[in-house]
């Protein structure tokens, strides 16, 4: 599970004067793929309700813990699409570039997950990556989400 404010705080003082203020914009296009088995002019109607209905958000690229003031990188490779206001080739280069700090192994926490294992975590300052490491047992997880706050 990647340390988001670890993984910010590694940056250079000049990527993060140059990343602060940037708008990410965020998709849900992982979520698509649950339209593919409908014919294709089906698929193309309901992606159009879905986009009006959820509109992509831009948020801060970098954001400050409510409680802690701790700022974290605010990015993730399954929903960050592109920075608002820059050219795609370069909100690509950037954004790849982010998306491996927050591979980085030092900045990542492990869990072993035992029987009966519970664990919480602040989805703010972390990103959540399972890891298929237990093959071939099934992985049953029940998540809660609580409605968060504004990031800023």
């Amino acid at each position: 599970m990647p340390r988001k404010t670890a993984a910010y705080e590694g940056l250079s003082d000049k990527l993060q004067q140059l990343i602060s203020g940037l708008e990410a914009i965020h998709d849900f296009k992982p979520f698509r793929r649950k339209f593919d088995h409908l014919p294709t002019a089906e698929k193309h109607r309901r992606l159009a309700e879905m986009e009006e209905q959820l509109p992509n958000p831009a948020h801060p690229l970098v954001r400050t813990h409510p409680i802690t003031r701790k700022k974290a990188l605010f990015v993730n490779e399954q929903f960050t699409i592109g920075i608002k206001g820059m050219h795609n080739d370069e909100s690509r280069a950037l954004l790849d570039l982010l998306f491996a700090q927050v591979r980085i192994p030092e900045y990542q926490f492990r869990f072993r997950w035992q029987p009966n294992s519970m664990v919480f975590w602040d989805n703010r300052p972390t990103q959540h990556y399972a890891a298929n490491d237990y093959y071939p047992r099934r992985r049953t997880m029940h998540r809660v989400t609580l409605k968060g706050d504004k990031p800023v």
